[in-house]
Protein backbone atom coordinates (compact mmCIF):
# COMPACT_ATOMS: atom_id res chain seq x y z
CA UNK A 1 0.00 0.00 0.00
CA UNK A 2 1.57 3.35 -1.18
CA UNK A 3 1.13 6.15 1.60
CA UNK A 4 -0.94 9.08 0.77
CA UNK A 5 1.70 11.44 0.62
CA UNK A 6 3.88 9.51 -1.99
CA UNK A 7 1.06 9.96 -4.20
CA UNK A 8 0.65 13.25 -3.23
CA UNK A 9 4.47 13.90 -4.60
CA UNK A 10 4.44 12.17 -7.54
CA UNK A 11 1.07 14.00 -8.40
CA UNK A 12 2.99 17.14 -8.42
CA UNK A 13 6.55 15.76 -9.67
CA UNK A 14 4.93 14.39 -13.08
CA UNK A 15 4.98 16.91 -15.96
CA UNK A 16 2.22 14.86 -17.60
CA UNK A 17 -1.32 15.79 -17.29
CA UNK A 18 -3.15 14.54 -13.97
CA UNK A 19 -5.84 12.78 -15.60
CA UNK A 20 -3.28 10.47 -17.30
CA UNK A 21 -1.70 9.87 -14.14
CA UNK A 22 -4.77 9.27 -11.66
CA UNK A 23 -5.92 6.85 -14.49
CA UNK A 24 -2.41 5.01 -14.23
CA UNK A 25 -2.06 4.94 -10.60
CA UNK A 26 -5.87 3.65 -10.50
CA UNK A 27 -4.73 1.02 -12.70
CA UNK A 28 -2.00 -0.25 -10.73
CA UNK A 29 -2.76 0.55 -6.88
CA UNK A 30 -5.93 0.63 -5.38
CA UNK A 31 -5.75 3.82 -4.77
CA UNK A 32 -9.43 5.21 -6.14
CA UNK A 33 -10.68 5.56 -2.63
CA UNK A 34 -7.55 8.14 -1.95
CA UNK A 35 -8.14 9.78 -5.17
CA UNK A 36 -12.61 9.99 -4.19
CA UNK A 37 -11.13 11.80 -0.92
CA UNK A 38 -8.84 14.50 -2.03
CA UNK A 39 -11.72 15.37 -4.69
CA UNK A 40 -14.79 15.65 -2.24
CA UNK A 41 -12.05 17.88 0.00
CA UNK A 42 -11.46 20.15 -2.44
CA UNK A 43 -14.77 20.25 -3.90
CA UNK A 44 -15.67 20.99 -0.47
CA UNK A 45 -12.72 23.63 -0.14
CA UNK A 46 -13.64 25.76 -3.00
CA UNK A 47 -17.78 25.46 -2.03
CA UNK A 48 -16.99 26.81 1.02
CA UNK A 49 -14.86 29.65 -0.11
CA UNK A 50 -16.97 30.85 -2.47
CA UNK A 51 -20.04 30.94 -0.01
CA UNK A 52 -17.87 32.79 2.65
CA UNK A 53 -16.80 34.89 -0.34
CA UNK A 54 -20.80 35.80 -0.88
CA UNK A 55 -21.36 36.22 2.35
CA UNK A 56 -18.23 38.54 3.40
CA UNK A 57 -19.53 40.75 -0.07
CA UNK A 58 -22.87 40.56 1.29
CA UNK A 59 -21.81 41.77 4.79
CA UNK A 60 -19.85 44.81 3.31
CA UNK A 61 -22.67 45.97 1.27
CA UNK A 62 -24.76 45.97 4.86
CA UNK A 63 -22.33 47.91 6.92
CA UNK A 64 -20.86 49.90 4.17
CA UNK A 65 -24.51 51.03 2.89
CA UNK A 66 -25.07 54.41 4.50
CA UNK A 67 -20.96 55.58 2.98
CA UNK A 68 -23.28 55.12 -0.47
CA UNK A 69 -20.69 52.72 -1.02
CA UNK A 70 -21.56 49.87 -3.05
CA UNK A 71 -19.91 46.23 -4.34
CA UNK A 72 -21.62 44.14 -6.74
CA UNK A 73 -21.79 40.35 -6.14
CA UNK A 74 -21.15 38.69 -9.53
CA UNK A 75 -18.19 36.29 -10.78
CA UNK A 76 -15.84 38.39 -10.52
CA UNK A 77 -16.27 40.11 -7.43
CA UNK A 78 -17.05 36.88 -5.75
CA UNK A 79 -13.63 34.70 -7.42
CA UNK A 80 -11.25 37.97 -6.49
CA UNK A 81 -12.41 37.12 -2.46
CA UNK A 82 -12.77 34.12 -2.08
CA UNK A 83 -9.15 33.53 -3.76
CA UNK A 84 -7.84 37.02 -2.06
CA UNK A 85 -9.89 37.07 0.83
CA UNK A 86 -10.45 40.05 2.74
CA UNK A 87 -7.63 42.22 0.79
CA UNK A 88 -9.09 41.50 -1.79
CA UNK A 89 -12.50 43.23 -0.45
CA UNK A 90 -10.34 45.82 0.88
CA UNK A 91 -8.89 46.23 -3.13
CA UNK A 92 -12.61 45.94 -5.23
CA UNK A 93 -13.34 48.74 -2.43
CA UNK A 94 -10.25 50.99 -3.34
CA UNK A 95 -10.66 49.76 -7.06
CA UNK A 96 -14.30 51.07 -6.74
CA UNK A 97 -13.34 54.58 -5.06
CA UNK A 98 -10.44 55.59 -7.64
CA UNK A 99 -12.75 54.61 -10.93
CA UNK A 100 -15.54 56.47 -9.30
Amino acid sequence: MISFRLVVYNLEMCSFSIFAILCKRIKDENLSIWFVYLIKYIIFVVIKKIVLAICLVYAFNLLASGLKVFIPINVITVSVVASLGMSGLLALVAIYFVLL
